[in-house]
């Protein structure tokens, strides 16, 4: 009798131990404080990336064409040209018309392989013209004729020095591949996911 009745008491205290054990609340716990800080550090990346691509801009560009005017077609063309500075007309597709203004940087090389120059745009002639207008206007023959085959704005900038000493004017009706920067764009903008979400 006395050994069930010590047996019962046993029971009894055990399960009510068992019983306060499953209400206490358990707290996870890192394992060492290394880990917390490799965690700080990952939450401090990862808030510095997102404000660096939120608020990060990159330029964006036209693809132009690029020609060296002669003497009498930049006197046609031109009112600004008092000092007789040589000038290059780039032609900028119409469907970037409303993105074209003064000051905006223009990007080209003299040969294939060469070093690319750039210049500013110093003025521009917003009337979108068709290919045998632009023709007719710059007086463009041969190849530069050909080179145009879309309708088009026309940027005027400064040739500047041209490579090997030669004077500005032998470039004349040649035809370059140029680049007109026409404004910037966000960096999160690149990235497909997060565009769907948020407008540039």
């Amino acid at each position: 009798m006395e050994e069930g009745g010590a047996y019962s008491v046993f029971r009894i205290e055990a399960l009510r131990r068992n019983s306060r054990g499953v209400d206490e609340t358990i707290l996870p716990q890192f394992s060492s404080p290394k880990t917390v800080w490799l965690l700080w550090i990952f939450i401090v990346l990862s808030l510095t990336a997102g404000t660096l691509i939120w608020l990060i801009r990159i330029p964006i560009y036209a693809r132009a064409i690029a020609i060296p005017l002669t003497n009498e077609s930049q006197s046609a063309i031109s009112g600004i040209n008092g000092n007789n500075e040589p000038l290059m007309a780039v032609l900028i597709p119409g469907r970037n018309a409303s993105q074209v203004r003064v000051g905006q940087r223009v990007f080209w090389s003299f040969t294939k392989s060469g070093e690319r120059v750039s210049s500013t745009v110093i003025e521009v002639k917003p009337m979108v013209r068709s290919p045998d207008s632009l023709n007719r206007e710059l007086d463009l023959r041969g190849q530069a004729a050909a080179s145009i085959t879309e309708p088009a704005v026309i940027a005027l900038v400064s040739l500047g020095p041209v490579p090997y000493d030669l004077p500005a004017s032998t470039y004349a009706g040649s035809v370059y591949r140029a680049e007109v920067e026409i404004g910037t764009k966000r960096v999160f903008s690149l990235l497909p996911v997060l565009r769907r979400f948020i407008g540039d």
